[in-house]
């Protein structure tokens, strides 16, 4: 497989819907526009399915993947059920040489499966780290090292590893122990399928701001919640507060009732959508709000939720956290969240009272050229490619080292030292 015609590429995704789906879909679609050769692997409750074919990629379906609330023995069946289909399917369907891209493995051990099976297979595997390190621990601090040494197993596994910012990027290296050539680090798109010309923001007495996602902790919701209290209680001025979203797991449904219980002793200042937010919904949720608040705590990846907003010609209320950061300043489509304390969101609610309703519209235009401009998924479609490309030519092949399949117990194991004393930056 010397030349780019005769490559396979297949993309990997184990997620049927949510975010996660609609960043591969788009993804996909635009691949397809330089992948002759293209298929993507996923669920067939996969949502996006029409669009995938559409763009002219091929699509092999992995099972249905169930992610309706369970008890924990159906969970862990419907999960091993899958898993199962899916090995089959992928093993089948691959062989030496194809190139793999995953795209948010589950969570591990049961998330290196396709990893070991393209490796077996002789593929080569591409791995976008959405999250080099976890929005959540799954795993108590005394197995900690268990969950990181299965996240650096994946990279050593994989070739070629792709972050969406530099932060991304120093993360693999120091904490992962990643080299820095295998990295690429390409940004995140718009999250839309298709075309959208930015809407005009409301027109309101108040200022509307929107807090959308999934319901963690590590996004500072209650934060925000206090902040807005505060915020209208010193000034009288206006502020409105909707949160759109829900808690996955018992962890984040325990946080969100802290979260209501803050609510409750303001109700007129917040509205509530506590469930899943369907992709036809989210043009209309955003428009009626004059920017995004994002006031993340912990949080070391892109966010798909600024794309979002900058998609929709939204300004960012956000924290420097991760790639937010470098969003804010590159698009000059944000106001910075000094802290993520109460009183740093407070801050920069009072500066977009300040800035008034036009400024921030302003800024949410400079946000949609912006990702439009520098972030536009032909562009990362075509450095997507290029990757592949270096994979599939047999000079490249001598250059870019395929490592072995590495004893996975050994490989935890030395982990473990590392990960113990690097515990502190990462809890």
């Amino acid at each position: 497989m010397s030349t780019r015609q005769s490559r396979r590429v297949f993309v990997h995704v184990p997620e049927p819907t949510s975010g996660a789906a609609l960043y591969v879909a788009q993804l996909v679609a635009a691949l397809a526009s330089v992948e002759p050769d293209l298929t993507l692997f996923c669920p067939d409750n996969f949502v996006y399915k029409k669009e995938i074919a559409a763009a002219g990629a091929g699509i092999i379906e992995l099972g249905g993947r169930g992610i309706s609330h369970a008890g924990l023995l159906a969970r862990i069946y419907r999960n091993l059920r899958f898993f199962a289909i899916a090995a089959s399917r992928q093993w089948k369907a691959t062989g030496r040489g194809d190139i793999i891209h995953f795209q948010f493995p589950p969570h591990f051990p049961l998330g290196l499966i396709p990893f070991l099976l393209a490796k077996t297979r002789g593929c080569r595997i591409v791995f976008t780290v959405h999250d080099p390190l976890p929005h959540r621990w799954h795993y108590p601090p005394q197995l900690r090292f268990l969950e990181v040494g299965m996240r650096r197993y994946a990279c050593n596994l994989s070739e070629v590893l792709v972050v969406h910012n530099q932060a991304g990027r120093e993360i693999l290296i120091r904490q992962f122990g990643q080299a820095p050539g295998k990295i690429e680090v390409i940004p995140h798109g718009p999250m839309n399928i298709g075309k959208r010309l930015p809407s005009k923001a409301p027109d309101a007495d108040e200022l509307r701001l929107l807090l959308f996602g999934s319901i963690r902790e590590n996004k500072g919701i209650r934060l925000a919640i206090e902040a807005v209290r505060r915020v209208n209680s010193a000034s009288g001025v206006g502020v409105r507060l909707t949160i759109a979203g829900q808690a996955e797991n018992s962890a984040d449904r325990l946080y969100w009732q802290t979260c209501l219980e803050s609510i409750d002793q303001a109700p007129e200042m917040f509205e509530v959508m506590h469930r899943y937010i369907s992709e036809s919904e989210v043009p209309e949720l955003v428009e009626r709000h004059h920017g995004l608040v994002l006031p993340y705590t912990g949080f070391v990846s892109e966010s798909g939720v600024a794309a979002l907003a900058l998609t929709h010609a939204r300004p960012i209320l956000g924290t420097r956290a991760g790639g937010l950061g470098e969003l804010m300043e590159n698009s000059g489509a944000g106001i910075v969240i000094p802290t993520a304390t109460i009183e740093g969101i407070a801050a920069a609610i009072e500066n977009a009272l300040k800035a008034g309703q036009n400024e921030l519209a302003v800024m949410g235009e400079r946000g949609a050229e912006f990702i439009n401009r520098e972030r536009g998924w032909g562009a990362i479609a075509r450095k997507t490619a290029a990757i592949y490309g270096r994979l599939s030519s047999d000079e490249a092949s001598t250059r870019i080292s395929a490592p072995a399949v590495p004893n996975a117990a050994k490989d935890i194991e030395t982990t473990a030292g590392s990960a113990t004393n690097r515990r502190a930056s990462t809890d």
